[in-house]
């Protein structure tokens, strides 16, 4: 449900997280919320046990190869963590780009259905009836105009209308929601291919792919970073007991570990921190995205989409959706890892292994956030 409401606002204008939930309500219902979802639900294990697997690979061989990212400095750790993180990231990325971008578009097509009716209808209309509207815009503002100068003006002033509604709702404008944009997933993606060819399913992927190469890599950094300085100020750690050797004499050594509320705190604010530095990438993303059947697409690339929603509405622009993402993140990752670490802990206790010292930089978590 968060991640429908942040394509929308994402993709079209709404006044704000509220004002996005009842007009998606009222012209989709509670399905409105859910297009899209069933992809990700059957691949999100598989994803995550990838990304896991190709991030703890790339620590160890990292650590192999290089004697200054060992992660036993604050330093270390961050290079550790955020070039592996990105490895997994990317890799990650690569494999679910397609997914993504069908569930992109089953998240709006019927939003977008809707869209294409009303231009329908306006571009249907007589010359003189999109003259009398932009004229009764051009009233509204005041403005004098007369002869053909006039009719030029009014025309714009309408199109900029038209411009304006086909980033918000369609059902204020007067088009009844039909049931013409229901598909499914697999049909989404049949007529991607029929449209495009199997490329047509990497359309934005390299904005996928930066997403996720730098995103990923703040996130998993910024978790073991956070967690290590957590758990040097927080008395609710949990003793780790360290057996070492040296000349011949063998010192056991009580190392502080992090406490649960160490492992939610770090998650939720790793969570949050790596969508605000990655956002304004991926709102660009599924703009992009969002044309891939379109027959005569706004922009050309990735640059062209992001000077054009600066112009129309600043930096700002490239942060709308940003806050339903934060009140999703928050939580969601706080529990990841917080389940996580404890389900460690009971492999651990399960395998005999309880008193192991933790790897430093040891992290486990997808690179899907």
């Amino acid at each position: 449900m968060f991640d429908s409401v942040k394509t929308r606002m994402q993709t079209h204008s709404y006044k704000s997280i509220m004002d996005c939930v009842r007009k998606t309500y009222a012209e989709e219902r509670l399905g409105g919320f859910f297009r899209g979802m069933i992809p990700p639900l059957i691949t999100v294990s598989i994803i995550k046990s990838i990304s896991f697997s190709v991030y703890e690979g790339s620590k160890q061989q990292i650590r192999s190869v290089s004697e200054t990212l060992q992660g036993n400095t604050i330093p270390s750790l961050i290079g550790l963590t955020f070039i592996s993180g990105s490895v997994a990231g990317t890799v990650v990325a690569m494999m679910s780009s397609p997914l993504e971008l069908v569930k992109l578009q089953r998240q709006l097509e019927k939003l977008m259905a809707m869209h294409a009716r009303k231009e329908a209808q306006i571009t249907s209309l007589t010359g003189d009836a999109l003259l009398r509207e932009g004229l009764a815009m051009e009233k509204k503002k005041g403005a004098a105009a007369g002869g053909a100068g006039a009719g030029i003006s009014a025309s714009s002033a309408a199109v900029a209308k038209v411009e304006r509604h086909s980033h918000g709702s369609i059902t204020q404008h007067g088009v009844v929601p039909t049931e013409e944009a229901g598909n499914s997933s697999w049909k989404t993606t049949k007529a991607i291919v029929q449209k495009k060819g199997l490329v047509g399913l990497y359309k934005g992927a390299s904005l996928h792919i930066a997403r996720d190469m730098l995103g990923t890599g703040i996130y998993f950094s910024s978790y073991e970073t956070i967690k290590r300085l957590m758990s040097e100020t927080i008395e609710h750690v949990r003793p780790h007991h360290h057996t070492t050797t040296t000349s011949g004499t063998t010192t056991t050594t009580t190392l502080k570990g992090p406490g649960p509320m160490v492992h939610f705190f770090a998650g939720g604010l790793c969570g949050v921190f790596s969508w605000l530095v990655v956002f304004p990438i991926d709102l660009v993303k599924s703009v992009v995205q969002k044309e891939v059947l379109a027959t005569h697409p706004k922009y050309s690339g990735a640059l062209d989409c992001a000077k054009d929603i600066v112009r129309r509405e600043g930096v700002r622009g490239l942060y709308r959706g940003l806050s339903v993402t934060c009140y999703r993140a928050m939580p969601i990752h706080s529990l990841n890892f917080l389940v996580y670490e404890a389900v460690m802990d009971y492999v651990k206790k399960w395998s005999g292994h309880a008193n192991d010292p933790s790897p430093i930089g040891n992290l486990g978590a997808s690179g899907s956030r």
